[in-house]
């Protein structure tokens, strides 16, 4: 028997007849200390009932545990609704909703434990909230904690299940499908997108998880989009309050929202913003390779297409094939500067290797550096910055010369001896 903790008169009763052949479900609720006992069976499947719990926070949030899975109420057990989810058929022996995260937490049979997280929405969906035509729901504080290994066992195979996932979850109720996708957007105390992403356009409930992360801004106050092959991850956002808000279809809907520090570390707010400044550049210098890359992949295609058509149509003219020689050179020597090779491979040479890598290479361990811990850069990451800086501005000063110089160079005599022109590329700009 589930004795409820808001009114002192009302308590739940549950019947397992299985043993006697009798599989029906028994289900029952009291208002006045167990003189009168009312079915709440309502709508509930097949199978004999285990466990029923009352939501800590919601008196009209109901939960059963079955031979079969697990059904809620939200309207006191008049009607049911399965929460099964990912859940296999299993019998569930024992709920209990965590007081302070709003975790719904099951045991059941062969002492599985599976927790479904955060059922704030469930707590607050009420008939006004079915009604209306969108809801955000309140949002659960996130702590940005940084994490270790994701995995740690002695023993093969791991016994262990899979962590929440990490972040801010957002949660919404649309009740019709919307026309675009819907916008989320995390807004901080100066009313500025600090994040966005979107949802799946369908109706009903759905949830979705900000990482945390967000777009450093340089000195001069500018965002850098990542390139989209980056492997280096955005630091976390500094701890404060946010505002979540929804946009569908042009109407927008707000829920504050807070995000913790790890206690585990102490930054000061200018250490976090040195490291962010940091994190800026080098994701600066790593959009500038990309498009150095970008635009070298770009003029080699071209080059090796002009060596095929010369080759069909026999064509060695000394003067024509000194200039392509002499242009190909220079832009090899570029070229295997700024193309990544791949760490390890066969490609890379030994004293390659004892640099770190590829610049591109090391632009990547830089930044997995100086965002792997909270705390400002350090004086030999701040030493590599500036050193890897030169680098880029050095290799992609060369490209660019080519691209403004050497190319047109080259398209006179191509064009002389009646070729097509090579296409320059855009020079690399930020």
């Amino acid at each position: 028997m589930e004795a409820s903790q808001f009114d002192a008169g009302t308590a739940y009763a549950a019947f397992d007849g299985h043993r006697t052949d009798d599989y029906a479900t028994y289900v029952y609720k009291t208002t006045d200390y167990g003189k009168a006992w009312k079915s709440i069976k309502g709508n509930l499947p097949f199978g004999w009932v285990h466990v029923v719990r009352e939501d800590v926070k919601n008196k009209d949030l109901l939960f059963v545990g079955t031979e079969f899975g697990i059904q809620a109420s939200l309207d006191g057990g008049f009607s049911w609704f399965s929460l099964k989810n990912n859940l296999p058929t299993v019998a569930v022996h024992d709920i209990a909703v965590h007081p302070r995260d709003n975790d719904l937490i099951i045991g059941t049979h062969g002492r599985g434990v599976w927790i479904l997280e955060e059922i704030s929405y469930l707590q607050e969906m009420t008939p006004e909230v079915l009604a209306s035509p969108v809801h955000l729901f309140n949002v659960r504080p996130a702590m940005a904690y940084y994490q270790s290994a994701r995995r740690e066992s002695f023993t093969k195979p791991a016994f262990a299940a899979k962590n929440p996932l990490y972040g801010l979850a957002v949660t919404s109720y649309l009740q019709a499908k919307p026309k675009e996708k819907p916008k989320v957007s995390i807004l901080n105390a100066d009313n500025e997108p600090v994040f966005e992403f979107n949802l799946n356009i369908r109706e009903g409930i759905q949830r979705d998880y900000w990482n945390l992360q967000t777009v450093p801004k340089t000195k001069e106050g500018m965002k850098i989009t990542p390139p989209a092959i980056g492997v280096m991850a955005l630091p976390l956002v500094a701890p404060g309050e946010f505002t979540v808000e929804l946009s569908v279809d042009s109407q927008k809907f707000r829920t504050a929202a807070s995000v913790q520090a790890d206690p585990r570390f102490q930054i000061t707010e200018a250490d976090l913003t040195a490291q962010h400044e940091a994190l800026a550049e080098i994701l600066a210098m790593s959009k500038k390779m990309g498009l150095a890359i970008t635009a070298a992949t770009n003029i080699r295609r071209q080059l090796d297409t002009l060596g095929q058509d010369l080759k069909k149509e026999g064509r060695v003219e000394t003067a024509l094939g000194g200039s392509i020689r002499a242009f190909s050179e220079k832009f090899r020597a570029v070229e295997e500067q700024v193309v990544p090779k791949e760490f390890g491979s066969s490609l890379m040479t030994r004293e390659l290797a004892l640099r770190g890598g590829s610049l591109n290479q090391q632009i990547m361990m830089l930044g997995m550096s100086i965002s792997g811990f909270p705390a400002a850069p350090t004086k030999t990451e701040h030493f590599q910055l500036e050193q890897v800086k030169r680098q880029v501005e050095g290799l992609v000063g060369q490209i660019n010369r080519i691209i403004r110089e050497d190319i047109p160079a080259l398209n006179q005599v191509l064009e002389q001896g009646k070729l097509k022109p090579l296409k320059a590329p855009e020079e690399v700009k930020l």
